[in-house]
């Protein structure tokens, strides 16, 4: 998320875990920094889940953006995305949601 909008919103089936978490990565963080104009100059904010820790995910991370902010999980006041995450849960309650392809459309509108 950045003052011009937000990322790509990539879809998962099943449990995410470092290797689904570094895969996103890889297939979306370049053209989301590209589609919202960042040309590179960005600072890459992830919490402390074991996805986002784990050795190769910290790895491509150093390797593949500038600057990093680390923040402690379910800490809204200094990790943005769980502000994002609540405004996703808010636009999910307003709808009465019958299966998995209305969701998306609901999360993307959002």
């Amino acid at each position: 998320m950045t003052s011009t909008g937000v990322g790509k919103l990539v879809f998962t089936e099943g449990i995410m875990d470092h290797m689904v978490c570094l895969d996103i990565l890889h297939n979306n963080l370049k053209d989301s920094a590209k589609t919202l104009t960042l040309d590179g100059n960005f600072i890459f904010q992830h919490d402390n889940d074991p996805k986002h820790t784990a050795r190769n995910v910290k790895m491509w991370c150093l390797f593949h953006s500038k600057q990093q902010l680390h923040t402690l999980p379910q800490s809204p006041d200094i990790n943005i995305v769980e502000n994002l995450w609540a405004t996703l849960e808010t636009a999910v309650e307003k709808h009465k949601i019958r299966n998995k392809a209305r969701l998306k459309q609901v999360l993307q509108e959002a």
